[in-house]
């Protein structure tokens, strides 16, 4: 958190202006002391270190300042705000999400090649349509293509289908089409996926707490059992 603080307010002029200087020696430390505590993981865990993700991400994310000296590379340095990710971990309902966003990759894989597959069609059919009339936003494949990307986030797509539709007024339907694809179908088929990971991941928590009773209960019958022997 200090760390994230201190490189939030590195950020203005200010500050650098006249604490640059003191700015550097504290980001040097949270160096150090992030390099010291990697160093006790690696030594003390050895294999078991790189069996733990988190341990993996700490490791990139605490290495990149060792390039930062390199001065085309020293934008790198900021991205050790990605370590305030670690707190997640301590919080057991966020790693609920983490642990389902995880379960559901996958799925998400699946349903992102399909979007692409829908971008690109949809990109041809732009170009071939209007690149004629409107080459600012279908005039080539890489125009098209951020274009049916920026519909799809529902971002002035309104804008873009009025201009469209003073030259061709039937290309609505192209534009709903488009809509219907990606920001309606697409976005619901992301949701019920989480949903559906989150189910299942509660599912394989009660599964694993039943079995702790089953077990909890076969012991209790030994320790019953036991007395009734020693009693004899």
């Amino acid at each position: 958190v200090a760390n994230a603080f201190f490189l939030g307010i590195g950020t203005m002029e200010y500050m650098q202006r006249n604490f640059g200087e003191i700015l550097d020696f504290i980001d040097g430390l949270f160096v150090l002391v992030f390099a010291v505590e990697l160093s006790f993981k690696i030594f003390f865990l050895r294999k078991d270190f790189f069996k733990n993700g988190w341990n993996i991400f700490d490791l990139i994310v605490v290495a990149v300042p060792l390039f930062s000296s390199i001065r085309q590379l020293s934008i790198l340095r900021s991205l050790r705000i990605l370590r305030l990710m670690r707190l997640l971990h301590f919080i057991p309902r966020f790693q609920k999400i983490i642990d389902s966003f995880l379960l559901s990759l996958p799925g998400i894989a699946g349903i992102c090649t399909l979007l692409l597959v829908i971008f690109y069609t949809f990109a041809v059919m732009g170009c071939a349509l209007f690149a004629r009339d409107h080459p600012q936003f279908f005039g080539n494949l890489g125009a098209s293509l951020f274009t049916v990307f920026q519909i799809s986030t529902l971002t002035v797509w309104a804008n873009i289908a009025r201009v469209v539709m003073e030259t061709h007024p039937w290309s609505w339907i192209y534009f709903v089409a488009l809509l219907l694809a990606t920001a309606l179908t697409v976005v619901n088929l992301i949701v019920t996926l989480l949903i559906d990971s989150v189910a299942e991941l509660r599912e394989q928590e009660h599964d694993k707490s039943h079995k702790k009773d089953l077990q909890l209960k076969d012991l209790y019958k030994e320790i019953q059992e036991l007395k009734k022997l020693l009693k004899k």
